[in-house]
């Protein structure tokens, strides 16, 4: 996981395509990611959002297409408040893991 050649290529690239089946996806994001929300209510919302503490940046992940020769990734580079403006507009914190609501500041009750 993360190789910089790879993160640096995907800083100015949005879709990435991989033909080797040893590539994944997680080799254009830095090593520390961990997973913040997974959300699969169809076709066309399917995607997984990472966070790199390291780098301070969150990344949607969609798998756009999934042929025998190669898949496509559709990749999102999100800053917290952008992140949270996404969720809030979605309607998606339901779907946020392991205490990212309270991390993000989405849980506080009034």
């Amino acid at each position: 996981m993360g190789y910089k050649i790879l993160y640096d290529y995907l800083k100015g690239n949005i879709d990435v395509y991989i033909y080797n089946k040893d590539t994944k996806f997680q080799d254009y994001l830095p090593s520390d990611i961990e997973i913040v929300m997974s959300v699969h209510k169809n076709d066309n919302e399917d995607f997984e959002i990472y966070y790199s503490k390291k780098c301070n940046e969150f990344y949607r992940v969609t798998n756009c297409h999934n042929i025998p020769i190669y898949v496509i990734y559709h990749i999102d580079i999100f800053e917290e408040d952008k992140l949270k403006e996404f969720i809030l507009k979605k309607n998606l914190h339901n779907y946020l893991l392991d205490n990212w609501d309270e991390r993000l500041g989405l849980a506080e009750r009034i």
